[in-house]
């Protein structure tokens, strides 16, 4: 029995030892070095102290405090970093005993006047997912943007004016973690000097509901952060300039910013005719007038030289903002954020953009309708428009105490659009004998008014780890257009016939929606954690489209067109309730759930007939994300995802429309949901040393029951759904479900200094297969695409006086159809880009870029070597050379041109649109710089 005892007795005491050599903690708070001020949600590692591999790391609270529970003994290193602070070290060592440090932040030094100091920091430093840049390390004119800086570092590029890093498009740029102008990424790029950069982090934002959960909900943005230097948060800095040039060409604009240490406010705007456009995607929305221009575009391929900076807008660069043609844009901005609450974060912007368009385009498309046939299609059109947008942001971001928080963001956006358009359009069959023509004239106006709220709280529990979080969106979108449309149509074959009508179109419509989702997290300990939400979302869409068409046989009296009226409401309600498990150790983690996701659609037609339709589904979609932490620098990150997609009221409503009465479009009711795979891999490798950075990507996409298209080209006189009267060679497009679409896309960046020449080498290839199902006159057509991409970004960073780059893009494209080879197609379309700014003296500033667009395979008009040329000669003067007078000529050679090769499932379409040729301007910039001492 006594040896029992002392047995039991010894194990109690073996356990509870180890108990005790497990149990150690590491706890403090973190605070500013100057004030003691503590920092909330500054990062704090553990590392190991052999190769700095990270153990654990945490975010401190509200307060500023930090804790690592269940440690070993041994000997670990302690390090903290903070936005506009110096990263902390500091080797701790552990032996049954918990440990109390407080850390002390110091801020970044300021420049100090009169003085030089040199110091070699790292360019690169990657902490996690984070990559973060040192401004030192790039040299810059003085003139120089955040966007000519950024341009500069590995991995990050420009492609036809949109910034991407890793192959991603940017969405969100912060200034010091503050938002600035909202989400618009431009703003912050093109308007902030470089020169009061400290460094730039680059990282995938997680949507505020996942930064606090832990769990990441796949809505991530790509995103920069902007660390300002010590000093430059109290002053006043920006531009104003303005020009006058031949041809009536005129450009006025700049930026003020006020930064305090309690408030930041900026006012940013434009006023020009030479095709610098507006700020954002919401400038051009979805209610823009239909013409029979834009109405038949679409597919993949080209890219094309115009506009002011040389590179021309291909159909992806709608949605930044560009439109075709000569602009007339005037547009204004205010940001404003505060900083002196420590509970509260409050930012807001307000944008004004009015712009006019002008626009001529001529195109050739070619439809293959069996192996044997082909037909022709001519169209030349002039459109003018005129776009109005408001659109208002707000952030609020208020810490209620320790444990609960809420942000509120509400947008408010208001636009009108007026335009008109006269197109003449021609369909010629094999032997170019003409089949058909129309000439026809539009004017539409619109209006759209769009208010949204997204409202989120989240609480901690006291008693544990544990936390739940709810977010409330709302929006509702009234929009109201009204368009008049006149046209001739003669029928050539079998006979000639003719059809002139005139016709009046209202269409008011309400989108409303309202979504939910309450999200609970469980905490078992510091592995593992389930997060369990529910998202109910609400849809109630209503359209009362009604055509008049004037009945010139009887008398001039309008009448009600069934055939192309319609009154529709449709509703959807949809319940999700998911799971995600998620365990996190110390170089790998991941994250496995699924969602049961049922989903009521609801559909009413009031006229022509009076019908209703309503469907059930029934989904459960798995997710997975795993990521490998190599070490410090290098780390691995795989999604795999499922979605599902209704199709929209345009798609289910049977209405015609008869923009271009030879190319006709109508809804399909009995469409289905879509249901996608995707698959995303991501690797990342920097090398501090040698200052290299590696980027890789694959991503896999497939739907099932893809919303697709089915043409159906008339070889003769058709009557379409007892309905439509199809003439021969008229084409009607009706919306799908089909199978077999999936993307693939590879996509690879590597960039290394080459200190020869004290210059930056970023090179990448890409290659992208994409295939596309659709019916052509009942037979299913694949439609292959395969992308090869290759680039070449040469940067300098020689000095501040001499500041060049040279890029390189080419893209081959092989387009491959199951079903009509003799759509077969490949061609090659390369563009390189080279610029110099140059100050010999202090006093003169010379700059050029050279811009050349190369086509081949398109076809002997369309086969041609473009070279734009732009130079610009400036004399700086006044006190510290704030002013300067430049003159600056576009398009030395006056070769501008505009090409664009279009491959869709069924044609290819060539077209040349109108561009800006040469002229001179003379411009004065004064530039604002007053930073107030510490």
């Amino acid at each position: 029995m006594r040896f029992y005892f002392k047995k039991t007795v010894l194990v109690l005491a073996f356990y509870s030892i180890c108990l005790l050599a497990f149990s150690q903690s590491i706890k403090g708070v973190v605070v500013n070095k100057n004030n003691s001020k503590p920092l909330p949600k500054a990062l704090v590692f553990l590392l190991q102290p052999k190769d700095s591999s990270i153990l654990k790391n945490v975010l401190t609270d509200s307060s500023g405090f930090y804790q690592f529970k269940d440690l070993k003994n041994g000997k670990y290193l302690l390090s903290a970093d903070f936005i506009g602070f110096k990263t902390f070290y500091l080797p701790i060592e552990i032996n049954n005993n918990d440990i109390k440090q407080r850390i002390f932040l110091e801020e970044e030094p300021e420049e100090i006047k009169g003085s030089t100091i040199k110091a070699k920091r790292n360019p690169i430093v990657q902490k996690q997912d984070t990559v973060e840049f040192s401004s030192s390390n790039y040299k810059l004119n003085p003139d120089a943007t955040v966007e000519d800086l950024v341009k500069k570092m590995p991995g990050i590029s420009s492609e036809n004016g949109v910034i991407k890093a890793q192959g991603e498009e940017i969405k969100k740029v912060t200034v010091d973690g503050q938002d600035y102008f909202g989400d618009d990424a431009s703003a912050a790029l093109k308007n902030l000097p470089a020169e009061l950069v400290s460094k730039v982090q680059v990282f995938d934002r997680m949507s505020d509901q996942a930064q606090f959960t832990g769990v990441d909900d796949g809505n991530s943005q790509k995103s920069l952060n902007i660390i300002t230097k010590a000093g430059t948060n109290n002053g006043q800095f920006g531009k104003i300039y303005g020009g006058y040039g031949t041809e009536d060409r005129w450009a006025a604009g700049g930026n003020v910013n006020i930064f305090t240490k309690k408030h930041r406010f900026s006012i940013i705007g434009l006023s020009n005719n030479i095709n610098q456009q507006n700020f954002s995607t919401d400038d051009i929305s979805n209610l823009m007038g239909t013409t029979a221009s834009t109405n038949n575009r679409g597919g993949r391929g080209g890219g094309r030289p115009g506009g002011m900076g040389g590179f021309g807008n291909n159909n992806s660069n709608f949605l930044i903002g560009q439109q075709n043609g000569i602009n007339t844009t005037n547009s204004f901005g205010l940001n404003y954020t505060l900083l002196a609450k420590k509970k509260l974060k409050l930012s807001g912007s307000y944008f004004f953009n009015y712009g006019k368009n002008e626009n001529q385009t001529f195109l050739n498309r070619t439809f293959f309708i069996t192996e044997t046939q082909n037909q022709f299609y001519e169209q030349g059109d002039t459109s003018n428009s005129n776009n109005l947008n408001n659109r208002l942001n707000f952030r609020l971001e208020y810490t209620i105490d320790s444990l609960n928080s809420i942000i509120f963001t509400p947008s408010l956006r208001f636009q009108t659009n007026e335009s008109s358009s006269l197109f003449l359009g021609i369909n010629n069959n094999d032997t170019l004998s003409k089949m058909n023509q129309t000439f026809s004239s539009s004017n539409s106006e619109s209006r759209a008014f769009n208010w949204s709220n997204n409202l989120l709280w989240r609480h901690k529990f006291k008693s544990s780890k544990n936390s739940f979080s709810l977010n409330l969106n709302n929006s509702m979108s009234p929009n109201n257009s009204e368009n008049n449309f006149q046209t001739q149509n003669d029928f050539y074959l079998p006979f000639f016939r003719t059809n002139n009508f005139f016709q009046n179109t209202i269409n008011p419509s309400k989108n409303n929606s309202f979504s939910a989702n309450a999200s609970f997290t469980k905490v078992f300990n510091d592995v593992s954690s389930l997060e369990i939400n529910y998202n109910p979302n609400f849809n109630w869409s209503e359209n009362d489209g009604k055509t008049n068409k004037l009945d010139t046989l009887i008398a001039p009296t309008f009448y009600l067109d069934s055939l192309l009226s319609n009154q529709f409401k449709n509703s959807s309600i949809s319940h999700k309730v998911g799971f995600n498990f998620s365990q996190k150790f110390i170089k790998w983690n991941y994250t496995i759930g699924f969602d049961l996701k049922q989903t009521e659609l609801i559909g009413k037609q009031i006229f022509p007939r009076n019908s209703s339709f309503a469907r059930s589904f029934y989904n459960i979609l798995p997710s997975a994300m795993f990521t490998y932490q190599f070490s410090k620098t290098r780390s691995i990150r795989t999604f795999y995802r499922t979605r599902t997609n209704l199709p929209s009221i345009s798609n289910l409503q049977n209405i015609l429309n008869n923009s271009n009465p030879l190319f006709l479009r109508s809804g399909n009711s009995d469409l289905d949901q879509d249901f996608t795979h995707s698959l995303f891999t991501r690797y990342m490798n920097t090398n501090i040393k040698k200052g290299t950075n590696t980027f890789a990507m694959l991503s896999f996409s497939t739907t099932r029951n893809y919303i697709g298209n089915s043409t159906i080209l008339a070889a003769t006189d058709t009557i379409i759904n007892e309905q439509i009267d199809l003439k021969k060679g008229v084409q009607l497009s009706l919306p799908e479900n089909l199978n077999g679409f999936y993307n693939f896309r590879v996509f690879g960046s590597y960039g290394f200094p080459i200190k020869k020449i004290k210059s930056l080498l970023n090179t990448n290839l890409g290659q992208t297969i994409n295939q596309v199902p659709t019916l052509i006159n009942g037979r299913k057509n694949l439609n292959q695409t395969f992308i090869s991409n290759v680039g070449l970004t040469l940067t300098s960073n020689i000095s501040e006086k001499l500041d060049f780059s040279v890029n390189y893009n080419s893209s081959y494209n092989v387009v491959i159809n199951s079903l009509q080879s003799s759509l077969n197609n490949s061609y090659l379309i390369q563009f390189l880009n080279a610029k110099v700014n140059w100050m010999p003296k202090e006093y003169i500033v010379f700059n050029t870029e050279v811009n050349n667009s190369l086509y081949n395979g398109l076809g002997a008009d369309f086969n041609q070597s473009i070279w734009l040329w732009n130079a610009g000669l400036g004399y700086k003067f006044l006190k510290n050379r704030r002013a300067e007078i430049k003159l600056s000529v576009f398009d030395i050679l006056n070769q501008n041109r505009s090409i664009n090769r279009t491959i869709n499932e069924n044609y290819i379409e060539d077209n040349y649109t109108q561009v800006l040729n040469r002229f001179y301007m003379l411009t004065f910039t004064y530039t604002i710089r007053h930073f107030k001492a510490k």
